[in-house]
């Protein structure tokens, strides 16, 4: 169950820390007419809308038309106690991941694909804020991946990883990149919602207020297995390289 009071106060709240930085200074009316029209189409279609100036979302009959916010309802909208709900549709800044624990643990890991891990790097950049652009993206060796990473009034470096899993999964390659983002003060972390997981970028503040406000839980890099009890192909293979672009 939820309140329209309570959406548009925690719309705010997320808005206020940085999320859905596109509609921050929309009026609270437009606000929650976006929140709710992202609410109630499906993820793909969420990917596709969420690309649009809000001037031009807003404008849309299928935006402009669709029913009042009813809790009463549609009471299974949103839940008060899964505010993550709202952050999640924010899609430049997140990813969800539905049951992924389950499919993580399917019989047969799809194989490495340099290409692949290339799609799944630029996934990554797009909810980096800005903090993790990586260029010139090429196979270095066997199943190793190098790039050249610049920062915002950092030296440029150069990295290079083998990945820890396989090429559909953003949340153990999130946690091979960490290592590189360490000078940003930003890391990506992985919020634990039970199901799903949902994958942001946030400072150690950022991190830390939410813990105190909302009492989210965090999960740590590669929680998802114990490197000692499954197969070779999942040994942690803590093997990042920087060093300075010559």
């Amino acid at each position: 169950m939820y309140t329209a009071e309570w959406l548009l106060e925690t719309t705010r709240y997320f808005c206020d820390i940085g999320f859905f930085e596109a509609y921050s200074k929309l009026p609270d009316e437009d606000l929650i007419e976006i929140i709710i029209f992202l609410k109630r189409i499906s993820e793909e279609r969420r990917y596709y809308y969420s690309n649009l100036a809000p001037d031009h979302l807003l404008s849309l009959d299928e935006v402009n038309y669709q029913a009042s916010i009813d809790p009463s309802k549609e009471h299974k909208l949103f839940d008060e106690e899964k505010d993550y709900q709202i952050v999640e549709l924010d899609t430049k800044r997140v990813i969800c991941a539905n049951h992924y624990i389950e499919s993580f643990w399917g019989d047969d890991l799809p194989p490495y694909k340099f290409e692949d891990f290339v799609k799944l790097l630029e996934e990554l950049s797009k909810i980096s804020r800005g903090n993790f652009i990586p260029n010139e993206i090429v196979e270095s060796g066997k199943e190793q991946i190098s790039f050249k990473l610049k920062y915002c009034n950092f030296v440029p470096v150069h990295c290079s990883l083998v990945p820890n899993g396989p090429p559909d999964d953003p949340f153990i390659l999130a946690g091979d990149i960490n290592p590189t983002l360490l000078g940003t003060g930003y890391q990506f972390e992985h919020l634990d919602c039970g199901d799903p997981i949902l994958l942001i970028l946030l400072s150690e503040d950022e991190k830390c207020k939410l813990i105190q406000d909302r009492g989210w839980k965090f999960l740590p890099d590669y929680w998802m297995f114990d490197p000692t009890d499954i197969s070779p192909y999942m040994q942690l293979k803590r093997n990042l390289q920087l060093r300075p672009i010559d």
